[in-house]
């Protein structure tokens, strides 16, 4: 992933590094804004497969790098802080789909309880604008369901139509579409996107011309918020008919 939000299933708070940020600085959730603090991109871990650093688009006062940190000693309820890049097992970091909630998935870490449970990111309740986060043992909570960025295209004809989530609350958005099929691509756009204070897109009837349910293809949408240079992309198929 590269320039995204961390946005929660719950309130759609995001992660947050705490101002004045630095190394050390708590990590929180908070209201989506378009300030490096809350931008994220992942780092793969060398000689770790499947794991990565989540590093932030803010730097310290060095200018070094800030990733995800489980403040140590590592154990369930450890808060977690934006700290400069190390390799270890508390920095390290995957992606684990929640079966049922399409789009989202729990933040795991390499590191572990004493008793060798799973940790995941979790904002701590009660849940606000402001809760502090931590590592906790997984739960099937919407407090530890996160996604990133993201589109989702509906079909129609000769048009389409597109929802969004985790862009710059407030701004303005550019999207561009792909039409392929066995008899060429037909190109649209751009369509010029307003995302919510909430930060999501709804754009209905996008025109593009061609886009036919009798020619049979894919159609792949590409939306990018320059506000922190967000995107998302989704491709879908383009049956044979509605």
């Amino acid at each position: 992933m590269s320039n995204t939000y961390l946005q929660s299933a719950q309130d759609l708070l995001v992660i947050d590094i705490k101002v004045p940020v630095a190394s050390g600085s708590p990590l929180q959730a908070l209201g989506p804004k378009a300030e490096a603090n809350q931008i994220w991109t992942t780092e793969d871990v060398p000689g770790q497969a499947g794991y990565f650093w989540i590093v932030s688009a803010a730097k310290d006062g060095a200018a070094q790098e800030l990733v995800i940190d489980i403040k140590v000693p590592v154990a369930s309820g450890s808060p977690l802080q934006a700290l400069v890049k190390k390799s270890e097992k508390n920095q390290w970091w995957r992606f684990e789909d929640v079966p049922g909630q399409a789009g989202y998935f729990w933040i795991v870490s390499a590191a572990k309880d004493s008793a060798g449970q799973e940790l995941v990111v979790d904002t701590k309740a009660p849940v606000a604008s402001g809760s502090p986060l931590q590592a906790l043992v997984k739960k099937s909570e919407k407090n530890q369901w996160w996604t990133l960025t993201n589109i989702k295209i509906r079909l129609g004809f000769n048009q389409f139509a597109i929802t969004g989530t985790g862009f710059a609350p407030g701004s303005t958005a550019t999207g561009n579409a792909t039409y392929s099929s066995s008899i060429g691509a037909v190109n649209g756009g751009p369509y010029t996107l307003s995302v919510d204070s909430l930060g999501t897109i709804t754009a209905y009837d996008l025109p593009l011309d061609g886009l036919e349910f009798n020619t049979p293809g894919s159609l792949t949408v590409e939306v990018v918020d320059s506000s922190w240079a967000l995107s998302a992309k989704d491709s879908v198929p383009v049956p044979a008919s509605e």
